[in-house]
């Protein structure tokens, strides 16, 4: 039902957002706030959906960034959080977008690497003293930094790794930093692992974080009621969920 005539991506340097859209007038277009771990399977989800309105505008982030966003006066008309906390920060903050919330999809945590260069059998792999470098999103913008610090309490890790802590913004600069180099492992989200030079290393025990859900939220402030409904039938569809399967999401049963 929505397609991208012209699909763009910009990433907006020093803020860490990435906006996917066929226009930047947010005034005709439905706005979406959405986590980056969602980039490649919504950015899917949109375009192989049919053609009814003109334009749909994807900002990609870390979603505690995106919250804050919201917070400061931003104002999409869905948001797309990775975990509860960011809607948390909506919660205190009182922000009107409570008409409608379900979660949509989930995912797992998990350790990634260039291929062939490290074993990680299990926590303790960790302290392997040829991993010098480890990547972590920063738990003040997005909840994947959040589930790996939960991850290192757990298991007690965080003494001995501290000093071997990198942060990204978000999932996509924390990965990069595993692309390029300049991390020997690092710690996103199982459906990050789609570079050719990576590989799972391990898949973190879920029991080790707090469940990895994506929230979907319809701000009151939307103006765009009648648009939004169709986008979040879309987000529904059978035909969005296998989009979201083949990309390593879970999807809710709800929607099988």
């Amino acid at each position: 039902m929505y397609s991208f005539a012209r699909l763009i991506f910009m990433l907006i340097l020093g803020n860490g957002i990435l906006l996917a859209g066929c226009s930047f007038n947010s005034d005709k277009s439905i706005v979406i706030f959405a986590p980056s771990s969602m980039m490649n399977a919504l950015n899917e989800v949109s375009s192989s959906s049919g053609s009814t309105f003109d334009d749909v505008l994807i900002s990609y982030g870390g979603s505690g960034f995106l919250a804050n966003q919201i917070v400061r006066g931003a104002k999409p008309d869905i948001f797309i959080a990775a975990g509860s906390d960011p809607i948390i920060v909506l919660d205190r903050n009182q922000t009107n977008y409570q008409s409608s919330r379900f979660n949509l999809i989930s995912n797992r945590l998990a350790i990634v690497g260039k291929k062939n260069q490290y074993k990680i059998s299990d926590h303790s792999s960790l302290n392997n003293k040829a991993i010098r470098r480890i990547a972590v999103t920063d738990p003040r913008f997005a909840p994947s930094g959040l589930y790996a610090q939960q991850f290192f309490d757990y298991y007690q890790l965080q003494p001995f790794l501290k000093d071997r802590l990198i942060y990204g913004m978000n999932v996509r600069d924390t990965l990069q930093y595993v692309i390029s180099g300049n991390a020997d492992v690092g710690i996103v989200y199982k459906t990050d692992v789609i570079n050719a030079d990576l590989e799972l290393l391990y898949l973190i025990p879920e029991e080790s974080h707090l469940p990895i859900r994506y929230p979907v939220s319809i701000l009151d402030t939307s103006s765009k009621k009648y648009s939004v409904k169709k986008m979040i039938e879309v987000f529904k569809s059978k035909q969005s969920s296998k989009i979201f399967s083949k990309y390593g999401f879970i999807v809710s049963e709800d929607f099988n």
